[in-house]
């Protein structure tokens, strides 16, 4: 952490290149403090024998994918939010939540506009929004290993400008950060950490759903 209600941008997740380069990205402040986050997961509906469809499995839309677009929420804007609205879906006939709509107000002029769930046309993207420009990324939460992807600029002085992402493995990438932590104390303290904190946020959007 890097101060009371602060989350070192630093800690973006490792795992994939597309996300070193939108950190890297935003370091320069390219299209100027960050002011808007829009994130985006929907995917169609699973077998409906699916475990995601249990609730006494621990199913449901908010413990299944909620994370992705909080986590990036609160990486990018570099603090955990002042307060939350949000508001779950439940399809006719599901035992459990199917989407949810979020808002995350981290201060008076930064917020994060959330969107997952099931039975949706498959979406998978972020927008982000600063003084002077916004960015575009494609496929921010899961890509298979030979997905090349890119990143999008829109700046209102030099122009539009495509970063292209090549492919990589993010899952080999993830499962080797954890063997490493098993023996590395350090880096075990910061998914320890990260843990805590993503487990936190799932309980304040519960808490905070209407």
């Amino acid at each position: 952490m890097s101060g009371p209600g602060r989350c070192a941008r630093s800690s973006l997740p490792p795992h994939h290149a597309q996300f070193k380069i939108l950190r890297d990205l935003l370091a320069t402040d390219r299209v100027g403090p960050l002011r808007r986050l829009e994130a985006v997961f929907e995917i169609p509906h699973l077998a409906p024998d699916n475990f995601r469809y249990k609730r006494a499995l621990g199913g449901g839309a908010l413990l299944d994918m909620a994370i992705y677009p909080l986590d990036i929420s609160v990486r990018l804007m570099g603090r955990v939010p002042e307060s939350y609205f949000c508001e779950l879906e439940s399809e006719d006939g599901f035992d459990v939540d199917t989407g949810c709509r979020a808002v995350l107000i981290f201060d008076e002029d930064r917020t994060a506009e959330l969107h997952w769930g099931y039975g949706r046309d498959y979406a998978n993207h972020l927008r982000i929004s600063g003084d002077a420009g916004t960015i575009g990324v494609e496929r921010p939460f899961s890509k298979p290993p030979d997905f090349e992807g890119s990143i999008t600029i829109e700046h209102v002085i030099t122009g539009d400008e495509t970063i292209p992402v090549a492919a990589e493995n993010q899952f080999s990438a993830m499962m080797t950060a954890f063997a490493k932590a098993i023996t590395d104390r350090d880096a075990r303290a910061v998914l320890y950490e990260d843990a805590l904190r993503q487990q936190k946020l799932l309980e304040q959007t519960r808490d905070a759903a209407r």
